[in-house]
C-alpha cells in the first residue's frame, strides 16, 4: 500500500482515493460522490452454494440421468450492505447426448449482486 486518503463534503459526499504497488505494477483509485449520510454499512457476507442440483437427463447413456457437481463447493466473501440482494441463476442444459464423462463442463452457475453479475461457478 503507498497510501490512501478519506474524506468527506457536502458536495462530492464520502470519497477515496488510494495507490498500491505490488509486483512492480502501481494501482490507483478514485472513488467519489459514494453517498451521503445516512451512509450505507458493508460488511464481508459468506455466500457458500446450497442448493441441490438437478440431475440431467442423457440420451443414448448407460444411464438415464447424470448428477451434477460443482466444481468447487467451498465458500466465497463479497462486500455487501443490507440492502443488496442476492440471485443466483443457472445455465443449465435440459438433457445431454452421451458420453458425458466426470470433468465435463455442462452449465455455469452465476451469482449476481442487485442484477450486476459478480462470479460464475460450477
Amino acid at each position: 500500500m503507498l497510501g490512501i486518503k478519506t474524506g468527506f463534503t457536502g458536495n462530492a459526499g464520502y470519497c477515496f482515493c488510494g495507490a498500491a504497488r505490488r509486483n512492480g505494477i502501481t494501482l490507483i483509485s478514485s472513488v467519489l460522490a459514494c453517498g451521503w449520510p445516512p451512509n450505507k454499512g458493508y460488511t464481508q457476507t459468506q455466500i457458500t452454494p446450497k442448493t441441490p442440483l438437478p440431475n440431467i437427463s442423457v440420451s443414448d447413456g448407460k444411464e438415464a440421468n447424470v448428477a451434477i457437481k460443482r466444481t468447487s463447493t467451498e465458500s466465497f466473501n463479497m462486500l455487501m450492505s443490507s440492502d443488496d440482494i442476492i440471485t443466483v441463476s443457472y445455465e443449465l442444459p435440459k438433457k445431454l447426448s452421451a458420453p458425458v464423462r466426470s470433468g465435463d463442463i455442462i452449465g455455469y452457475e452465476k451469482y449476481a449482486i442487485n442484477d450486476g453479475l459478480y462470479a460464475p461457478s460450477v
